[in-house]
């Protein structure tokens, strides 16, 4: 069960979203992993997550890397995740698919190669500038 308010992302940005997995059942879960299914439009080259032991009751919390488009439509989206784990036995179990809230927000601001961009054509007027100033004098 996941224990959280939705993550939060920025279209066209990469971002870490942490989800905290709680165990709802009535034994430890040994070596537990978390995944999550990425669809657009997100991307990851992170989609899994070492969780460890977890005890009946108790919480664990995986951190997953996101990269959405730019042109992405902010809204919440819904991503699948499931816990791999073992019992006490060595006996390898998968969970229900656990559905993670993910909200993406409108980019807020210019993006950084337009940005670049101007700097560098600034830099250039200011040289030739100074160039003609100091061929004059």
């Amino acid at each position: 069960m996941v224990t959280r308010e939705p993550a939060t992302v920025h279209a066209g940005g990469q971002d870490v979203i942490r989800v905290t997995y709680r165990n709802t059942g009535k034994t430890t879960a040994y070596n537990a992993q978390a995944n999550i299914n990425i669809v657009d439009p997100f991307s990851s080259e992170d989609d899994q997550s070492y969780l460890g032991t977890i005890a009946a009751g108790e919480s664990a919390t995986a951190e997953f890397k996101l990269t959405t488009t730019s042109g992405s439509t902010a809204k919440e989206y819904a991503l699948d995740s499931e816990i791999r784990y073992t019992d006490s036995e060595q006996t390898e179990y998968v969970s229900d698919p656990i559905k993670v809230p993910v909200v993406v927000q409108a980019s807020s601001g210019i993006s950084p190669v337009i940005v670049g961009g101007v700097i560098l054509i600034i830099a250039i007027v200011a040289g030739i500038l100074l160039y003609r100033r100091h061929k004059r004098g």
